[in-house]
C-alpha cells in the first residue's frame, strides 16, 4: 500500500525484528547471487503479469493459475529473499522436495495468502526496481535493468517454467517498461463490476488502517485531484482512473500480449477463463487438478444506506 506501516492496524503491522534480520540477510547475500547469475541473460519463456485495480480478483486469479498450471512464482517463502530471488527459489525447491506439498488455499486476506506455497505480491523486490515515484518522474533511465533480467532468467531456469507475478502497487503503472524489458511478456488485465469493487476497497481500507481516511490500494495518476474528496467519490475516481490508465498503457503494446478478463466471468466459469489464458500463452497443465467451487464476492456487505450512496454517485457520474 502507499501508506507507511505505522498507519496500519496492529494485525497488519510488520515485525520490526524480523524485518531487520531479513533485510540484513538480503544485503549480505546479494553479492553471492550476483556472482551465481552473472552468466544468465534474459528469460527464455514468457513472463506473465497480472494487472488491475485493487480488490478486482487479481489474487484469486493468481491462486487459480498457480494451482492449475506449471508456473514459477514468488511464494511466501521466496518472498523473504526479495533481493536474491534465485537463491530463495533454489532453497525452496530443496526444502519442498522433503515435504508433502499441499494445494494452495484459495482464501486470502487483503491479498495476503497462507502457507509457504501461497502466492506473494513480492513488494520489496518490485519496489527496488520500480520505486513509487519512478513512473511519475520517468526515472527509468537511471536504472540498469540487466540485473533484473538475469535474476528472472536464473529463477526461470530452475524448473524451466514461465514466471508469473501480481503486484498491483508496483506493476500497474509500468506496463510499457515491463514489455520493453521483457518483450515476450503477457499481461492479464482483470476488472470487476465497479460498485462491488468500490465497496470492497472501502471495507479493505477500514480493515487495514482502522479508518477510511487513508488511500487503500494503487495510487492513480489523478491522485492529487482526488485525495481530499469524500471517501466513496474518491474510491470511484481512483478505480476508474486505474482502469483507464491500464487500458491506455495496454494500447501501446501488441494485442497478442494482452488478455482481458472480468471478475464476474472468472467466477461464473473459471475453467473457461483459465483455458483462454493457457491457449494464449501455451501453459502446461498440472497432472493433479483440484475441484474448486468459487463463490462470488459481489454481494452487499455495507449498510443499505452506504451501498445506495455508492450507487447514487455512480449513477450521477454516468449522467
Amino acid at each position: 500500500m502507499i501508506n507507511s506501516d505505522e498507519k496500519r492496524t496492529t494485525k497488519y503491522k510488520k515485525d520490526t525484528i524480523q524485518e531487520f534480520v531479513l533485510s540484513e540477510m538480503n544485503k549480505t547475500l546479494f553479492s553471492k547471487e550476483s556472482e551465481l547469475i552473472k552468466d544468465f541473460d534474459k528469460p527464455k519463456l514468457p513472463v506473465i503479469f497480472i494487472v488491475g485495480a485493487q480488490r478486482s480478483g487479481t489474487t484469486l486469479l493468481m491462486q487459480l493459475l498457480t494451482q492449475y498450471f506449471e508456473l514459477s512464482y514468488p511464494n511466501n517463502f521466496i518472498a523473504r529473499y526479495w533481493n536474491v530471488p534465485y537463491i530463495g527459489a533454489v532453497l525452496f525447491k530443496s526444502l519442498s522436495q522433503n515435504i508433502n506439498q499441499k494445494a494452495v488455499d484459495l482464501n486470502s486476506d487483503l491479498g495476503y495468502t497462507s502457507g509457504l506455497e501461497g502466492p506473494h505480491e513480492f513488494g520489496y523486490f518490485w519496489k527496488k526496481w520500480f520505486p513509487p515515484e519512478s513512473w511519475e518522474e520517468k526515472k527509468y533511465e537511471e536504472t540498469d535493468y540487466s540485473i533484473l533480467e538475469k535474476q528472472l532468467a536464473a529463477w526461470q531456469s530452475i524448473d524451466n517454467k514461465p514466471l508469473i507475478f501480481k503486484n498491483l502497487i508496483q506493476l500497474d503503472y509500468h506496463i510499457e517498461k515491463l514489455h520493453e524489458i521483457f518483450p515476450d511478456s503477457v499481461f492479464i488485465f482483470l476488472k470487476r463490476n465497479l460498485i462491488y469493487n468500490v465497496q470492497s476497497s472501502y471495507l479493505s481500507g477500514v480493515k487495514l488502517f482502522g479508518n477510511n481516511n487513508e488511500l487503500f490500494g494503487v495510487r492513480p495518476s489523478n491522485y492529487p485531484d482526488i485525495k481530499d474528496l469524500p471517501i466513496f467519490e474518491r474510491i470511484i475516481k481512483q478505480i476508474t482512473a486505474i482502469n483507464n490508465d491500464i487500458e491506455n498503457q495496454l494500447k501501446k503494446i501488441p494485442e497478442n500480449k494482452v488478455l482481458k478478463i472480468n471478475y464476474e466471468e472468472l467466477i461464473f466459469d473459471y475453467m473457461f477463463q483459465l483455458n483462454r489464458i493457457s491457449k494464449k500463452i501455451g501453459l502446461e497443465s498440472k497432472k493433479m487438478k483440484p475441484k474448486i467451487q468459487l463463490v462470488s464476492g459481489n454481494k452487499i456487505n455495507l449498510s443499505v444506506e452506504k451501498f445506495n450512496q455508492i450507487k447514487e454517485l455512480l449513477d450521477s457520474i454516468k449522467k
